[in-house]
């Protein structure tokens, strides 16, 4: 093996090594043009601009709990779970957050486009993303990178360092590759236009009969039922709100009640949520014997992310005639009235922003040994064995969070009229008056009323300790071991055995349960392990026969067994075949699993916030904690995919490559759990519906039947369906310049990728949605109909030129049952929420000038232009699909020794 230069690691949707438009199932080659355009700062980034990918987990959408910070790939748009990502060809832990991969040594990155299960094993459902690094040096590369966008804001640092040499006489070969960057973010979202204070209000006009949509999209769009000093819901000045000082003031409704004076969780949070990262990865080869390779490589990854959310709120909240803080002529009217309390709905925004602290340290080392047997029936048989160890600490907090029952008493508040007590005439908790306590009352009458006393008193922080664990280890044997009348019969054996597990430690008032907004929870260790037997044989049946030049069946199983749900069966069949020379046609159909994961089957399972129409109380759209837990009952899913396709490679035009494949996958039995709207809507039409005891509410009020809803509780069944279909086309072409322009130096390649997707249905037991065309804001799992990258590159030996064209279309804001969100009919100041499509274009340049006396030594100074021409995003735009930063420019340097 020694100075043997081949690329062992190859992911093609198959074992059996086939390169990406020879491949019987579709695959994208993502290389160094790609990587280095438009400055892109990770992995995730880098697979948000192919047109089969949904960047449903980005820095620019921060409001989530769990996922703050992270960057991660959703092919196909079926759930980011529903996809396989190696590094290196091996599964690697923290994989939904990319940002853990050194993106400074990253050679290539290969996209596998169809189901791939019996191959790579459980989660291959969409497709596999195999991030190969370039994990051997000699010689010594560094680079700097900054960023800015036009606006001034959002600057970015990047500082990475690699060296690597060889050893006994290159034998071996050791590396060690160091990176940095930092992400200062985007402040507030307000800071870009068409997306702050949009929203999406019922249409007050709408009868099912008149033909009008259900909503509509209007601007200046705040909560009705609260503001920052505190809107009264009840009593005699109903209606009014407490501004700065405690005065009562109007409060406007705004357009169709849009709440013109309410604030917006809009404008609170990040565009961008900042990030840190530092990785490091160090690799090491040595070559046993000419037939023996030992290998080991060990990654270290620490990511911390810390963005402000949105305020705390309280709606409603009572307020006693008898409140310490309550201004004089608001307890005279009450008093006038009979009444002795009323409520409240207040924008906390003086108690400080939520905010969150996330920090993911990864850890994994593994070690490899590769090699061949000699020859088996003329044939060299392959071999490979490794084990992998990763481990993942996440330290998640928020703070900022009202302390439940302490707030409840602070808010009871009066004035202390106990002859002799020290505080006499002062604003004491009522609990005082009967017990010793350290109660600080708190006022909340008028934005900036409460004391810092009072805050630190009400608010507490949440936090969590998890570790989670992944152990892999497997062995491979590849080779042509024999040969029927059309060529050797390719085949790859294996067996693996994984193994995954997790627990978590929380604070002692999440412990309580004393926050009740939303809290952390603990959890013992969590595990599920499977042991996985697989086989792959790819056998030529005919050859060179007219219209069978080259026909080949690729075929596929593995079975693998859950320690939670026992056995199951994934499996692949493939047939390629070259009509004439360069016309091949290939077809695959596979059957494939997912197993459900930890926080699935256990664990805290997931918290996340949402606003939602509540049917019980008409008008109002309270912000709701939505938590959803694990279920130890759960199954592997199913999907039966189908690809068929036609490659063309025409050996009269060298260098041209073009692929079109019609694709169909079908999810059964798929893990999701009832929607909180859902929950809702199934116990409005039925009340004594067991789902109705999932839903959390606050004591109704005066004359209420039902009090606000304080939290919604799901779990995970398998229960739904995903069906999606469509068409990706690629088209590859790259010469000498010469051969276009005569004597022209250098040479230019061009690349065109675009997906079609003519449906995507999502079926939850309960409603049947459609959401291929479906863009706007409100819409969590749709994705528009085309998208599609063309890119020309021009470069010689020093100058590089990458210029790019990013379409992204549009469609409609929604038109799900029960969303539609159309033009208004009776000419309001609505907006037309229909979505045109968005073209962005990205610039880069890199020059190249000699250093040194090496003839490979040089230093490389680059600059990118992301959004050259600054498109604006659609108003209230849908942030997995269009750009919300605006023109944003990249500059760097590397030196290579």
């Amino acid at each position: 093996m020694p100075g043997d230069a081949e690329e062992v690691i190859v992911v093609t949707g198959t074992l059996i090594d086939r390169p990406g438009f020879k491949a019987p199932t579709p695959m994208t080659v993502i290389g160094e043009p790609e990587l280095r355009q438009a400055g892109r700062e990770n992995v995730g980034e880098v697979l948000a601009d192919i047109p089969q990918f949904r960047f449903s987990i980005n820095p620019s959408l921060n409001q989530g709990l769990n996922t703050i910070g992270s960057s991660g790939g959703d092919l196909r748009a079926l759930g980011f779970e529903r996809t396989l990502y190696l590094l290196n060809g091996r599964r690697f832990i923290g994989e939904f957050d990319l940002n853990s991969i050194p993106f400074a040594a990253v050679k290539r990155i290969d996209v596998v486009t169809g189901g791939a299960s019996a191959t790579y094993g459980s989660g291959a459902v969409a497709g596999v993303i195999n991030t190969v690094l370039n994990d051997r040096l000699d010689g010594a590369e560094a680079g700097a990178l900054t960023g800015i966008s036009s606006r001034g804001d959002g600057p970015q640092y990047r500082f990475d360092v690699t060296g690597g040499t060889n050893f006994a006489g290159g034998r071996g070969n050791a590396l060690l590759a160091v990176e940095y960057f930092k992400d200062q973010g985007i402040d507030p979202i307000a800071s870009r236009k068409n997306i702050a204070r949009f929203g999406v209000v019922g249409n007050p006009t709408f009868t099912p009969d008149n033909g009008q949509a259900r909503t509509l999209l209007l601007p200046d769009v705040g909560f009705t039922f609260a503001s920052e000093g505190g809107l009264v819901l009840s009593g005699p000045f109903a209606g009014q709100q407490f501004v700065r000082g405690g005065a009562l003031a109007p409060f406007n409704n705004g357009l169709a009640g849009s709440g013109g004076d309410g604030p917006s969780l809009n404008t609170s949070y990040d565009l961008r949520a900042p990030l840190d990262r530092l990785n490091l990865l160090t690799a090491v080869f040595y070559d046993l014997t000419d037939d023996i390779r030992m290998s080991g490589d060990f990654r270290l990854a620490n990511v911390r992310s810390g963005t402000a959310i949105f305020p705390d709120f309280s709606a409603p909240l009572l307020i006693k005639s008898d409140n310490a803080f309550l201004p004089a002529p608001a307890r005279d009217q009450l008093v006038a009235a009979g009444q002795p309390s009323f409520l409240i709905g207040r924008y906390n925004t003086d108690l400080g922003l939520i905010s969150s602290d996330v920090e993911r340290q990864t850890y994994q080392g593994s070690v490899a040994l590769d090699g061949s047997l000699g020859k088996s029936f003329g044939k060299l048989l392959k071999w490979n064995a490794y084990y992998t160890h990763g481990e993942q600490i996440r330290n998640e907090s928020f703070d900022n969070l009202r302390i439940g029952d302490q707030f409840a008493k602070a808010v009871d508040s009066v004035i202390d009229m106990r002859p002799g007590s020290p505080t006499l005439g002062q604003p004491i908790c009522r609990e005082a008056l009967t017990t010793t306590t350290d109660c600080v009352p708190i006022d909340l009458f008028g934005q900036g009323a409460p004391s810092a006393e009072a805050r630190r008193y009400v608010l507490g922080t949440t936090s969590v300790h998890v570790r989670d664990k992944l152990d892999v280890a497997a062995a491979t044997a590849r080779g042509e071991a024999f040969s029927l009348w059309a060529g050797p019969i390719s085949t790859a054996v294996g067996v693996e055995y994984r193994r995954e597990s997790s627990a978590a430690t929380v604070d002692a008032l999440s412990a309580a349960q004393r926050f009740p907004t939303f809290f952390f929870r603990p959890y013992d260790q969590d595990q599920v392990s499977v042991i996985e037997t697989f086989g792959e044989a790819l056998v030529p049946l005919v050859k060179e026969l007219p219209l069978l030049r080259r026909l080949e069946l690729n075929g596929a199983a593995r079975y693998s067994h859950y320690s939670t749900s026992g056995g199951i069966w994934a499996w692949k069949l493939g047939l390629t075949d070259e009509l004439i020379d360069g016309l091949r046609l290939r077809a695959v159909r596979s059957r494939d699993i997912r197993a459900p994961a930890l926080n699935e089957l256990g664990g805290p399972g997931a918290t996340n916030l949402q606003q939602i129409a509540d049917p019980f109380r008409p008008g109002e759209t309270p912000l709701v904690t939505v938590r959803t837990t694990g279920n130890r009952e759960l199954v592997p899913e199913q999907a039966d995919t189908t690809t068929v396709g036609v490659v063309f490679e025409p050996s009269f035009i060298p260098g041209l490559s073009l692929a079109t494949d019609y694709y169909s996958i079908d999810v059964d039995s798929a893990i999701a759990a009832l929607n909180a709207p859902e929950i809702l809507r199934r116990c409005s039409v039925d009340r004594s519906n067991p789902l109705c005891g999932q839903i959390d509410r606050d004591p109704p009020g005066p004359g209420e039947d039902f009090g606000p809803i304080t939290q919604i509780r799901s779990s995970f069944f398998n229960i739904a369906a995903f069906e999606t279909g469509g068409v990706d086309m690629e088209l590859s072409y790259r010469t000498q310049l010469g051969n276009l322009i005569a004597a022209a130096p250098g040479r230019v390649i061009f690349r065109i990728l675009a997906s079609y997707v003519d449906e995507l249905i999502f079926d939850d037991a309960a409603n049947r949605s459609d959401t291929a065309g479906d863009v706007g804001g409100t819409v969590i799992l749709g994705v528009p109909h085309w998208r599609g990258v063309a890119s020309a590159t021009y470069e010689d030996r020093r100058f590089t030129v990458d210029l790019r064209a990013r379409y992204v279309g549009g469609g409609h804001f929604n038109s799900l049952p029960g969303g539609e969100t159309s033009c208004d009919p009776e000419g309001r100041t609505a907006l037309c929420p229909d979505i045109k499509g968005q073209t962005y274009i990205d610039l880069g340049l890199r020059y190249a000038l000699p250093f040194g006396h090496a003839e490979s030594s040089r230093i490389t100074l680059f600059a990118n232009v992301a959004n050259l021409f600054d498109r604006e995003p659609p108003i209230f735009p849908n942030r997995m699909h269009y750009d919300v930063v605006g023109r944003y420019f990249t500059f760097g340097a590397r030196a290579k020794l």
